[in-house]
């Protein structure tokens, strides 16, 4: 952000010139962003479309951020969301990124929000993961798949015999919405940190340690069903923080994740790169594929 004053001032008018034009849609996302302002957080009073008069500033915002009245987030969320879709042209937008950015707003102003969604998609995430053909979240659904039946076979046997639905559709909005609406909001804001700090990585760890702390529950069921909407609904009950830090990061016993590095994550992944691209990949490397995977919008 320092080293590019006015960039985001800069993409947020965009949208007025390109009206100003008379390019109507301004761009192919401005319709779809709309669509997902009032879905992104519906039960928090910041993003209601009509906030309580009430209404305080976002608790964690800086003090001299606070506004004088009443506020909504969804305008902040809006601006954001369309500067980026101008900004990123190879991602535009993508389903998921409205969390990212609205649970950011809560704790900084519009423009560091940006560029901390800036961060996250360009350097700390793996190429391609909200590009039109999700060719990253993929990759990596192949490579978490790999690792699981290493660390975590019978709940992947468990679905598979199922055949309703495999393990990568349950598990990508884990990894596209960084755990949002997915674990409690602690266990997602404590996750962020340990993100922040140590990069992508501990995505698949905690992905894990959620497999590990429920793979006895899971494999005594005996309805396919119950067996997706126990993994689906299992992770919002995950309500001690620590212990699911504990399996993700602990090497030993039979709720720990075990070794997990960096480095083994990318030679899986240009593995699963390569053959999905039917030829060797470089880390990289930004494969194009069709998948199962919804699509973006």
């Amino acid at each position: 952000m320092d080293m590019n004053p006015g960039v985001y001032l800069a993409m947020v008018g965009r949208e007025r010139q390109q009206i100003d034009r008379g390019v109507h849609p301004v761009n192919e996302f401005v319709d779809i962003i709309e669509r997902d302002l009032n879905r992104t957080f519906p039960d928090n009073l910041y993003f209601r479309a009509d906030p309580p008069i009430a209404a305080p500033a976002p608790p964690y915002w800086p003090g001299n951020a606070a506004p004088d009245g009443p506020i909504s987030l969804i305008a902040s969320l809006r601006r954001v969301l369309v500067a980026f879709s101008f900004f990123n042209a190879e991602i535009g937008y993508c389903q998921s990124l409205n969390y990212i950015v609205g649970l950011l707003l809560l704790f900084m102003s519009e423009e560091e929000a940006f560029w901390t969604l800036v961060v996250i998609t360009e350097n700390l995430l793996p190429a391609g993961m909200y590009t039109k053909t999700l060719s990253g979240t993929i990759t990596e659904m192949k490579v978490f798949k790999d690792i699981v039946k290493d660390k975590c076979k019978p709940i992947l046997t468990k679905v598979k015999e199922g055949g309703i639905v495999e393990l990568d559709m349950l598990t990508s909005p884990w990894f596209l919405t960084l755990y949002i609406n997915v674990l409690p909001n602690e266990c997602v804001l404590r996750l962020w940190d340990t993100f922040f700090y140590e990069g992508s990585k501990i995505l698949y760890r905690i992905a894990l340690a959620v497999l590990k702390l429920i793979e006895s529950d899971v494999i005594k069921l005996k309805d396919a069903m119950e067996v997706v909407q126990y993994i689906q609904t299992a992770p919002k009950r995950m309500t001690d923080v620590d212990k699911l830090m504990k399996a993700a990061f602990q090497r030993f016993g039979s709720k720990a994740v075990g070794h997990l590095s960096h480095h083994d994550i990318d030679r899986k992944r240009n593995e699963a790169s390569a053959a999905l691209n039917g030829g060797s990949a470089s880390p990289s490397a930004r494969p194009s594929t069709s998948s199962s995977l919804s699509s973006r919008s």
